[in-house]
């Protein structure tokens, strides 16, 4: 205990003798020039042309929005109301099982006259008669 009030005290003799630890010197600020009108209106080297920029080969300013054309899509399988209920997928990365009609499934299986082609996480693509389509989890 007393080794404690011994440190206390020589901590409080360093750091509140005024003698001991003079205050920081403190440095003037320098004083910041306006910027003219010649500065801002002219182009100079060191900035850079937005336009020129825009047609490098790396592309567009990611910041401006882009002029996007919306393409209809033709591989993708069709959605229809179907004779096969998905009631869930038991899916990781190496293997896939579909629920369909109370019937487990996996790729490449037959169920009801249609073969699953593939199996993804919210849902199951079949092909019947050499057309695609794709159910998902039935909600209720």
């Amino acid at each position: 205990m007393a080794a404690l009030t011994v440190a206390v005290m020589v901590w409080a003799y360093i750091n509140m003798n005024p003698a001991s630890n003079p205050p920081p010197a403190v440095e003037r600020p320098q004083t910041i020039q306006p910027i003219t009108a010649s500065a801002t209106s002219a182009p100079t080297a060191d900035r850079l042309n937005i336009q020129e920029k825009s047609n490098a080969p790396w592309g567009r300013d990611p910041f401006r929005a882009a002029t996007v054309r919306a393409v209809p899509r033709t591989d993708r399988p069709q959605q229809v109301q179907s004779d096969w209920k998905l009631s869930g997928i038991l899916y990781n990365s190496s293997s896939a099982i579909a629920i369909i009609n109370g019937k487990s499934a996996r790729t490449g299986d037959t169920i009801d006259n249609a073969r699953v082609v593939q199996i993804d996480k919210n849902t199951v693509t079949l092909e019947k008669n050499g057309k695609r389509f794709t159910i998902t989890v039935a909600k209720g």
